[in-house]
C-alpha cells in the first residue's frame, strides 16, 4: 500500500477548499491523458484516462508536477497536474445550513439538500467470509466506510440528496445512497455531511465528498447532475 503523510496531516490542517481540489477532471489536448507507474514523463505508461473523467489527487509529495491519482474505474498511478482540471471555471456551493442528519449546500441558483440517518442496527447486513478477510452486504450492494466490519450506532448511513435548480428537481434516494457509511461525530461538531464539495457549471452538477477522510475505511463517491437528471454515480475506495 502506498503511504502519504498528505492525509495523516489533512484530517488537522488541511482546509475546506484544498479538500476540494482533490478531485479533479482530466482535461487533455489529446482527449485522453497517460497514467504512469512513476512521477516521470518518461516512466512507464500504465493506463490512460479519457478527458472529464473524474479522478482523486491523493497525493503530490513525490514530485508537484504530478498527482497520484485513482478513480471508480479502478485506475492508480501518477499523472501531470497540469492535464487535471481542478473545476477552475465551476462554482462552488457554499455549505448554508447544517446538523448532524442533513446539510444544505445553496450557490448558483442551485440548492442541494444531503441527508443521513444515525445507524440503527436494524439494517438487513450480511458479512460475507473471503480469504483476504469479510465483507459487509446490505441489500445486495456492498457496504462502504465501516473497513469491512457491520457498522454499529457510531456511523451515520447516507439517506437521501435532492437536488434543485433551474433544470427542475432530482431525488437521489435511498437506493442510490445506503450503502455510504461514515462517522456520526466528527471534528469541531461537524461530521463529513457538511465537508461535500459541490461544483456547478451551466447545466452540470458534482457532488463529490471522501468519507472516513484519512482513516482506514476511506472511501470517495460522486454524483454527476447534467440537465436536470442524474447522469453517473461514482464510488471507489482510495489506494494510497
Amino acid at each position: 500500500m502506498k503511504f502519504s503523510k498528505f492525509f495523516c496531516l489533512s484530517i488537522l490542517f488541511v482546509s475546506f477548499d484544498t479538500i476540494a481540489h482533490t478531485f479533479a477532471l482530466i482535461q487533455d489536448k489529446d482527449g485522453f491523458s497517460n497514467v504512469r507507474n512513476k512521477p516521470s514523463l518518461s516512466a512507464k505508461v500504465i493506463n490512460t484516462v479519457k478527458n472529464q473523467e473524474l479522478v482523486r489527487c491523493v497525493s503530490t509529495d513525490e514530485s508537484p508536477k504530478f498527482c497520484y491519482i485513482n478513480s471508480n474505474k479502478g485506475k492508480s498511478g501518477y499523472i501531470y497536474k497540469d492535464r487535471l482540471d481542478f473545476f477552475k471555471d465551476y462554482k462552488k456551493l457554499n455549505l448554508v445550513d447544517y446538523n448532524i442528519n442533513n446539510a444544505k449546500f445553496k450557490g448558483n441558483n442551485i440548492e442541494v439538500i444531503i441527508s443521513a440517518n444515525l445507524n440503527s442496527g436494524g439494517n438487513n447486513f450480511k458479512e460475507i467470509k473471503t480469504k483476504s478477510g469479510s465483507r459487509v452486504i446490505l441489500n445486495g450492494s456492498e457496504v462502504y466506510g465501516t473497513d469491512d466490519s457491520l457498522p454499529d450506532q457510531r456511523f451515520s448511513q447516507l439517506r437521501s440528496i435532492i437536488v434543485k435548480s433551474k433544470q427542475g428537481k432530482v431525488i437521489i434516494d435511498k437506493k442510490e445512497v445506503e450503502g455510504f457509511f461514515f462517522p456520526s461525530i466528527g471534528l469541531n461538531n461537524q461530521n463529513e455531511l457538511g465537508d461535500f464539495q459541490i461544483f456547478s457549471l451551466e447545466n452540470k452538477i458534482y457532488i463529490l465528498n471522501t468519507f472516513n477522510n484519512g482513516g482506514a475505511g476511506e472511501y470517495n463517491v460522486g454524483f454527476y447532475i447534467n440537465n436536470g437528471k442524474l447522469v453517473e454515480k461514482y464510488f471507489w475506495k482510495t489506494d494510497f
